[in-house]
């Protein structure tokens, strides 16, 4: 849903409430609050970008250096091709009293504090990178821009932006029924953004640990059962490239074909195996994949 959508929803709620003053720079004004609130609360924009690692440095302030940065979700060391274990204040000092001194390749980390995260052991010399997941903080809005939330409860910005333009025209009465159902709807999108994210993860480690199967991209969507375009009786194309590649799920007949066995894939274009064909106006075909 575009953010021009949801403003012609406000300005509706409002135009019962009687309130026709307010303009669509206001209106926008306060979606742009609720995106920036909600998307704290719930943690539901996730991206990685990759960090190098610093000559004996234990304390990273990684929102010095990401624009976005919000909070933490997972460390990859690249040189050692395993992920970093969450530890706390007191997991550290059982380890070693003098952990912030010690000297080896990294794969632990704690959360200091809002800004710092302490990575240890820390190299002398380091070299390579760290891959970091992280919680970002909302994007700037305009009219043509699709809030980064769950479109099941893409709404969930029209209850909070019309709650508090009616608080504004001291409309408290009314303004509660919409803060009410916003309240309500928090917990809906965490879940929903928990879900979204589980299918990028391959496991969980402790308590919030995630495993990415490949980074979360800006604009990833999943899509569900399109029909494929047939080319020939062995070639089909689909109209998006699946990312990551193993996220491409080929239906013949309700029946899943295994790529390398019912088909090859290039890109967008699917090459059918011998005994795969497709029979003209008899075939089925549906494709479901994500895309980055």
């Amino acid at each position: 849903m575009l953010v021009s959508e949801i403003i012609d929803n406000i300005q509706v709620n409002l135009n019962e409430a009687g309130l026709t003053y307010y303009t669509e720079v206001d209106i926008l004004e306060a979606i742009q609050d609720g995106y920036d609130e909600i998307v704290t609360l719930t943690g539901c924009i996730e991206k990685y970008t990759y960090h190098p690692q610093i000559n004996d440095l234990v304390y990273y302030r990684f929102g010095d250096s990401i624009s976005d940065f919000y909070a933490i979700v997972g460390i990859y060391n690249s040189n050692t091709k395993r992920w970093l274990y969450p530890r706390t204040l007191i997991e550290a000092r059982s380890m070693r009293w003098d952990w912030e001194l010690w000297d080896g390749e990294p794969d632990n980390f704690i959360i200091s504090s809002y800004k710092l995260t302490a990575i240890f052991p820390s190299k002398l010399a380091a070299i390579g990178s760290f891959l970091i997941f992280y919680n970002a903080l909302a994007d700037s809005l305009t009219t043509g821009s699709t809030p980064k939330l769950p479109i099941k409860h893409m709404n969930v910005l029209e209850n909070y932006a019309t709650a508090s333009l009616l608080e504004q025209a001291q409309e408290y009465i009314r303004a509660s029924k919409y803060l009410k159902e916003y309240v309500e709807s928090i917990s809906k999108v965490k879940d929903a953004a928990k879900l979204l994210a589980a299918t990028d993860r391959l496991m969980i480690m402790g308590d919030s640990m995630p495993r990415f199967a490949e980074g979360v991209g800006d604009s990833e969507m999943w899509v569900d059962f399109e029909t494929p375009t047939v080319v020939t009786p062995a070639s089909l194309t689909i109209a998006g490239v699946p990312s990551p590649s193993t996220a491409f799920y080929l239906f013949r007949d309700a029946g899943v074909l295994f790529e390398g066995i019912g088909f090859t894939r290039v890109g967008n274009t699917i090459s059918l195996n011998a005994g795969y064909e497709d029979v003209s106006g008899v075939t089925v075909w549906r494709a479901s994949y994500r895309t980055a």
